[in-house]
């Protein structure tokens, strides 16, 4: 049986225009004063999700020719068509995106690029859309190699990592406002969403881990004595984390 990230990702759109839409006249109706939307903003992020699908696109003219070589020849297993194989493939994925954006926090080079997804002063769900287009020469397409490995088609290597975006877009918006922190631009706020799935997994899990998250965030926030804007002197460098 084929699967269709992208046909998933484009039927999903309108739910993802939706809950910006609905969030966007909530705010303005419960925090007018909070001003966390801006029409600037919103079309930054749009335009910067445009640019990276554009950029991934172009990519995958040199990645896929990899992945396939990958396959062909040092693959361990061959998955049938299912939904079985989907599963694996989709944790696989998740565990694997996990490691790039752990590293991404890490190394300087993968920083580089991921920063971009952090330089926004304001937590929305449109904030999830700030994405960059220089993932594809960060590299972050080596961290996907390990799936040709394991014997799944090149064509989904790649293409499976988009079924978290649904997760993505929905859950980092309220998130990252419980902690009051997360997606910011100041080294302080900028906290690893770690993997999409596995880490929402926990959280289900661990009723009180999200508590827990949310108020070592404001205890780190007291202690460096700012509120919960951003401070003008805010660091833009690799977060010490």
């Amino acid at each position: 049986m084929q699967f269709d990230a992208e046909l998933l990702l484009l039927a999903m759109a309108p739910l993802f225009l939706a809950c910006i839409g609905w969030e966007a006249w909530h705010l303005q109706r419960t925090r007018p004063g909070a001003r966390l939307y801006s029409w600037r903003d919103t079309l930054c992020n749009t335009a910067l999700a445009l640019m990276h699908q554009g950029a991934d696109k172009l990519a995958w003219l040199f990645v896929i020719p990899v992945y396939a070589c990958c396959y062909r020849h040092w693959r361990l297993v061959t998955w049938p068509h299912g939904w079985g194989s989907l599963a694996v493939l989709f944790v696989a994925q998740d565990l694997l995106y996990y490691v790039f954006h752990r590293c991404s926090h890490r190394v300087r080079w993968l920083w580089a690029a991921h920063v971009v997804h952090h330089s926004s002063e304001r937590m929305n769900f449109s904030t999830a859309f700030r994405q960059s287009l220089m993932y594809p020469v960060a590299g972050m397409w080596l961290f996907w190699l390990p799936l040709a490995v394991l014997g799944f088609a090149p064509q989904l290597c790649g293409r499976i990592g988009d079924l978290g975006s649904p997760v993505r877009h929905l859950r980092r918006g309220r998130s990252g406002r419980a902690a009051g922190v997360r997606h910011r631009r100041t080294a302080l706020y900028v906290q690893p969403a770690e993997g999409d799935v596995s880490r929402m997994g926990v959280a289900v899990c661990r009723p009180g881990a999200r508590a827990r998250l949310a108020q070592q965030a404001r205890g780190r926030i007291r202690a460096a004595g700012v509120g919960h804007g951003i401070p003008r002197n805010a660091r833009w460098g690799k977060p010490e984390l």
